[in-house]
């Protein structure tokens, strides 16, 4: 299957999207281990009918879009001005 990598990869993209999109975003950022393993038991049992096992996924880094991060700074200046 020469285009095994190409397929893993997409899969894990599009897990990763759906598993980010169940978090809220501050969530999003402290749960690298638990979205780490969903990603790695819904990923494993995807590729196993391909003869496939996977045994390790770690997430190195999210970077949300520019709108998100200012989003994220309008909501902290808000909540530093309730104070």
């Amino acid at each position: 299957m020469h285009n095994l990598p190409i397929a893993i990869s997409n899969l894990v993209r599009t897990q990763i999207r759906s598993e980010i999109g169940k978090l809220t975003l501050e969530a999003t950022f402290s749960a690298r281990e638990a979205l780490s393993a969903t990603l790695l038991q819904s990923i494993d049992e995807a590729t196993d009918p391909w003869g496939v096992r996977v045994t390790h996924v770690e997430i190195q880094e999210i970077t949300p879009r520019a709108e998100i991060l200012a989003s994220m700074e309008k909501q902290l200046a808000a909540e530093r001005e309730k104070r």
